[in-house]
């Protein structure tokens, strides 16, 4: 890691890494696709939390 990428590239990785989450693409690699699935779970988490908390 490190390199600066073009935005046109960075917009691709981030297309390539969607559509790979949808099962309509190649897996990129498997480090990044297990972190971007816990971070939409922790997300996902942290806004039920605070529907909870609304409404209790």
């Amino acid at each position: 890691d490190g390199l600066l990428l073009p935005p046109s590239t960075a917009a691709n990785y981030d297309f390539e890494v969607q559509t790979t989450v949808l099962g309509t693409a190649p897996i990129p690699e498997p480090s990044s696709v297990a972190f971007a699935a816990i971070a939409g779970l922790g997300l996902g988490a942290l806004v039920v939390r605070r529907r909870l908390r609304r409404k209790a």
